[in-house]
């Protein structure tokens, strides 16, 4: 398992493996059994390096979960081809070209694209930075802005789903998963992964209580 530092990655293990967990670099990784659900934990990336984590069943037997805690890397962002070619007037009308589509985008409540699209304007712009064009500082307010709301979103969002769950409700707390995914839409947001991982878990659990309901169980 892959992770970098500050990163939250849920992992499924098999049922039941959850008891006395131990951790051969604790430094490294913590680790959480999140949301009483028995076939996954939680690894959260404290600092750089390797650690291994021991999972224990009630038989004595147990499985071991390698982790790999990378450096904090910031959100990679697409470039523009030939930047190099371009004066500063073509990087300014792209850069508000951008923004215009990252506000249509925002009106839309696709708030995830926007800041993609703030942020590919602040791309394009970053040559400029030693003139501090006006367009750059909005750029990178308006990023800034909409990672925030992200955050403060999927905060409430597993909030919610986690309390459902407390409650007995995997259907709403289900939902609640299909709206991070939503609101998190890239694949390759940690964010996205636990979500997407927790939502098939979820699904079957609630598929194995629909079987057993239907043999009488």
């Amino acid at each position: 398992v892959a992770l970098r530092v500050g990163d939250q990655k849920v992992v499924q293990v098999p049922t039941g493996f959850v008891y006395n967990w131990q951790v051969s670099a604790p430094e490294v990784v913590k680790v959480s059994h999140p949301w009483n659900l028995s076939m996954m934990v939680q690894l959260t990336g404290l600092s750089e390096g390797m650690a291994t984590v021991r999972l224990h069943n009630r038989e004595g037997q147990y499985v071991s979960v390698h982790a790999k805690v990378l450096p904090r890397k910031l959100r990679e962002v697409p470039q523009l081809p030939n930047q190099g070619l371009l004066s500063d007037d073509e990087r300014r009308r792209i850069a508000r070209d951008r923004m215009k589509r990252a506000e249509r985008l925002r009106q839309q409540d696709d708030v995830y694209e926007a800041m993609v699209e703030y942020e590919r304007a602040v791309s394009v712009l970053s040559p400029l930075a030693h003139q501090t064009p006006a367009e750059l500082t909005r750029a990178e307010q308006e990023r800034r802005k909409l990672a925030t709301e992200i955050r403060d979103r999927y905060e409430r969002l597993t909030f919610e789903m986690t309390n459902f769950l407390k409650d007995g409700d995997r259907r709403m707390a289900l939902q609640r998963l299909a709206d991070v995914k939503q609101l998190v839409p890239d694949e390759s947001d940690v964010r996205w992964q636990n979500a997407d991982l927790l939502y098939r878990i979820l699904e079957q659990v609630i598929q194995r209580e629909k079987e057993r309901r239907g043999r009488g169980l």
